[in-house]
């Protein structure tokens, strides 16, 4: 086994894991794939960064007893690729259990109150705020961020008050609000774009 054959495969591991946390973060309520988001890149790259170091540890120890040989790779590489495989899916598997939990807590509750609701809040707003940053139409009629935010503000906190347990758990399951909660965003939409956007 040639040496570039060794880094290609340790590459590979690493983007395997990299798109396997890229998953996981897109199934999460609210998440929305931003290359320009700091804290969705972060939470991917650390994902990508413990799957890959979970699933390495052992090959590379064994490298380090042994001595690092390219002859001899073949086996720590395949224990790595298939630990690789079993942590992604392990984290996978642990972060559906946390997002059924989760569901199910709020499934249990009446109404949106204490930490979900700043939860929702803070996810819908920075969804809301991406949205409208990349809308052709807010680009155009030269909308600031302040201004995008504002209006943000006022369109969540208005759903934040008439939004349902049932609706919040539809979007955790589906990933993308219902019929009603969408019917209830595009009547709030107007009101709060004249009032805060003046249009």
């Amino acid at each position: 086994m040639s040496r570039k054959l060794v880094f290609s495969l340790i590459v590979g591991y690493f983007v395997a894991a990299l798109a396997v946390s890229l998953f996981i973060e897109t199934q999460k309520p609210f998440a929305s794939f931003s290359i320009t988001n700091a804290a969705f890149l972060a939470r991917v790259l650390g994902g990508a960064i413990g799957i890959y170091a979970m699933s390495g540890a052992i090959p590379v120890v064994v490298w380090a007893f042994f001595r690092f040989r390219t002859a001899c790779a073949h086996g720590p590489l395949i224990a790595w690729g298939l630990l690789t495989v079993l942590a992604s899916v392990l984290t996978e598997e642990g972060y559906r259990f946390d997002r059924e939990q989760r569901i199910r807590e709020l499934a249990s509750q009446t109404l949106l109150a204490g930490r979900d609701r700043d939860d929702f809040i803070r996810a819908a707003k920075l969804a809301c705020v991406e949205r409208q940053q990349q809308s052709s139409l807010n680009r155009q009629a030269g909308a600031t961020i302040q201004q995008i935010a504002a209006y943000c503000d006022c369109v969540i906190g208005a759903l934040a008050r008439s939004i349902t347990i049932d609706e919040v758990v539809d979007m955790a399951k589906n990933g993308k609000p219902s019929a009603s909660l969408q019917e209830k965003g595009d009547r709030l939409a107007p009101g709060c774009s004249r009032s805060v956007l003046g249009r």
